[in-house]
Order: C-alpha cells, then sequence, then structure tokens
C-alpha cells in the first residue's frame, strides 16, 4: 500500500495497492467534478482499466 495523493495540509488523501491492477482509495468524491463537465483523471483511469479488463476477458472467452 502507498499513499499518493496529499491534501494541502500534507494529509493522505488516497492510496493504491500496486499488487493489484487497479486499487485505489480515496478520502475525496473524484465523480463530482463530472457535474462540472471535468471528469477526473483516476475516474478516466477506471474506465480504462475497466474496458482492458473486459477485453482481456472476452478474448479469453473466444479462444
Amino acid at each position: 500500500m502507498q499513499f499518493t495523493g496529499f491534501d494541502d495540509n500534507g494529509d493522505p488523501r488516497s492510496l493504491e495497492l500496486r499488487c493489484n491492477h487497479f486499487f485505489i482509495g480515496t478520502a475525496f468524491q473524484p465523480e463530482r467534478s463530472a457535474f462540472l463537465g471535468k471528469p477526473q483523471p483516476i475516474i478516466k483511469s477506471f474506465l480504462k482499466a475497466a474496458k482492458e479488463a473486459n477485453n482481456y476477458i472476452a478474448d479469453r472467452r473466444d479462444s
């Protein structure tokens, strides 16, 4: 586990588990920026990882 995001006071706000393909915990709500039309990079990365995982599963099923 590694803390990867901090607020202005230096308090940890996000962490990652490097041993998993995609595992992130946050103490903020990155999805709320979508209401302003500004999707957070963390959300884009999650969707990309989900798509890649789905493609991997589909490729294995089809072979």
